[in-house]
């Protein structure tokens, strides 16, 4: 993850506000370079979207009013190869466009998971920039298996599981660690069956292009932040010829496989905690020494709190939810200090309580099917031990948190690579110093896909569109207009 990290993916700063705000009232940040605009070629005849009769239409989608929303549902096949056979039922929210005449479609958001939907969000504030306000309908969904879609139902237990050492130091705590990401595993595939063969990735594309139709637009517009990139991305190559814009806030590099995935986010997190502790303003007490010391202690005698103990996975965890938004880092420095020096874990647990709430089951049911992974146990365990020489704060709790996929009973999908470069519009929005996407993965994007144009935001945390009017004021000019910089822009 780190769950991308289901942790933050999952728990409502997804998007990088930095108070859990989801409107658009932030200060600006202003760009570091000044550039010209350029128009892209349109992929349709204007901007304004054109209902095709080509298509064979679904169902529209019947809006209702729903407190400051309209919601809706709609039925996609659980099978997408058997399109008359069972269903799904999704469950959707929309925000209509404040200026329905110059009104250029809908645009679906996602922030990402896998595992978090969007109707919470968007039913909660969250909206677009002030002109795609204007001019689209924003929609929130929430994908198959997720929220108020038919959510997998299982991994009751994966609460023990992250409380276990997740770097264990002999056998004894690896076998622990075995068994109860197999009992995680197992109870999935009894309460969930056959249904765990249709949660990946592609499925949620293939729902997309259904609900791009019923809403009556001809191409799809779309906003994808942390995972939701790698929804955007896999929808531009499957349906290139009906993607009119993608905005990605948060790369996933879509090449990659399981462990080249993890070891790339898990350094990105090892150097981001490592500025969290430089940047204490007493280093003793809440510097890296201060948090090595602290770590080596609670191994062998956790903290003790009325919420549960601290050890080694939860002060682990502490840091990593905390280095998703750099106004969290004066908290963790506080917590840290209060562990450290008095020997009390209440605030470190307070801070390990907003990793916990993510949608475990729902995120590991796509993570399980949509890379290759280790084959086995033995080599999940080597994998691990490497994680943690690479990262040696929080390598093996970033590498062992998915250590259910090893025993989950279905297997990657062979699908679900990419097909090839898409001649779609792209912005491509990177934080340098994201811990969750690492930055690298974004400029690889950008050269990878000749339509995609990189935008960089210098700053910490994860994403970058609601802490940076820049970044805002750049998506919302592609987004109505199709006009990017003529030269990556830094905001």
């Amino acid at each position: 993850m780190t769950a991308l990290l289901a942790v933050a993916c999952t728990n409502g700063d997804d998007v990088g506000s930095d108070e859990g705000s989801t409107d658009l009232s932030f200060p600006t940040t202003t760009s570091t370079t000044t550039t010209t605009t350029t128009t892209l070629p349109p992929t349709t005849t204007s901007t304004a979207l054109v209902t095709t009769t080509t298509e064979p239409q679904p169902p529209a989608i019947e809006w209702k009013p729903c407190g400051n929303v309209e919601c809706g549902t709609f039925d996609v096949p659980l099978d997408h190869d058997d399109p008359t056979g069972a269903t799904v039922e999704l469950s959707l929210v929309r925000v209509t466009a404040t200026d329905p005449t110059n009104r250029i479609g809908s645009l679906f958001v996602n922030f990402g998971g896998p595992g978090a939907g969007a109707t919470v969000r968007v039913s909660g504030g969250f909206r677009l920039p002030p002109e795609s306000s204007r001019r689209f309908d924003l929609i929130g969904w929430d994908p198959r298996g997720v929220g108020s879609s038919d959510p997998v139902a299982c991994a009751t237990e994966f609460l023990t599981f992250l409380a276990l050492d997740q770097g264990p130091d002999d056998e004894a705590e690896q076998l622990a660690l075995d068994e109860a990401a197999a009992g995680i595993a197992a109870e999935c595939a009894e309460e969930e069956g056959d249904r765990l063969a249709h949660l990946s990735t592609d499925d949620v594309v293939r729902d997309l292009d259904l609900l791009r139709q019923a809403v009556g637009d001809d191409q799809l517009n779309y906003l994808g932040l942390s995972y939701g990139t790698l929804i955007g991305l896999r929808y531009a190559e499957l349906f290139p010829d009906r993607t009119r814009a993608l905005t990605l806030d948060g790369m996933i590099d879509p090449q990659d496989d399981l462990v080249t995935w993890l070891s790339g986010q898990a350094v990105a997190f090892e150097a981001a905690i490592q500025r969290m502790l430089d940047a204490c303003p007493d280093q003793e007490v809440c510097g890296p020494d201060a948090y090595d010391t602290l770590a080596a202690d609670v191994e062998t005698l956790p903290l003790v709190t009325d919420d549960g103990p601290v050890g080694p996975s939860e002060l682990a965890q502490a840091a990593l939810t905390s280095v998703y938004l750099r106004s969290r880092w004066p908290v963790f420095h506080e917590a840290l200090s209060v562990g450290y020096t008095r020997g009390s874990g209440i605030v470190l647990r307070e801070v390990v309580s907003s990793y916990l709430t993510f949608d475990f089951a729902s995120y590991l049911a796509v993570e399980c099917v949509d890379l290759p992974r280790p084959i086995d146990e033995v080599a999940w365990a080597e994998f691990a031990d490497e994680m943690a020489i690479l990262a040696p704060r929080i390598g093996s709790v970033v590498a062992n948190e998915l250590l259910p996929c090893v025993f989950w009973p279905e297997s990657p999908q062979p699908d679900a690579k990419p097909l090839g470069p898409t001649t779609a519009p792209i912005l491509v929005v990177g934080t340098t110093g994201d811990p969750a996407t690492p930055y690298e993965d974004a400029v690889a994007i950008a050269e990878r896909y000749p339509t995609a144009h990189l935008l960089t935001r210098d700053g910490e945390g994860h994403t970058a569109l609601v802490v940076s009017r820049c970044v805002q004021d750049t998506i919302d000019l592609f987004m109505t207009e199709l006009e990017l910089p003529s030269a990556d822009l830094v905001c």
